[in-house]
């Protein structure tokens, strides 16, 4: 359940941390694979754009989900 006032978090930015998770590896690490700075504002802010992810998920040797 989401509190009032605290909006759900994007569905990419969910998926990266589902996928991030599910590797066992730190956003630190996701960082250094990836070249992208900045993970915890993208699981927790921001949505990453198609670009982004297809590089982050790359990182992660994982398929893009659709």
């Amino acid at each position: 359940m989401v509190s009032e006032g605290k909006k759900p978090r994007p569905r990419r930015s969910l998926a990266l941390s589902y996928a991030r998770l599910a590797e066992d590896i730190t956003q630190k690490e996701l960082a250094e694979r990836s070249g992208i700075e900045d993970i915890s504002i993208l699981e927790k802010h921001r949505a990453p754009d198609a670009e982004t992810m297809g590089k982050l998920f790359a990182a992660l040797d994982r398929r893009l989900p659709e």
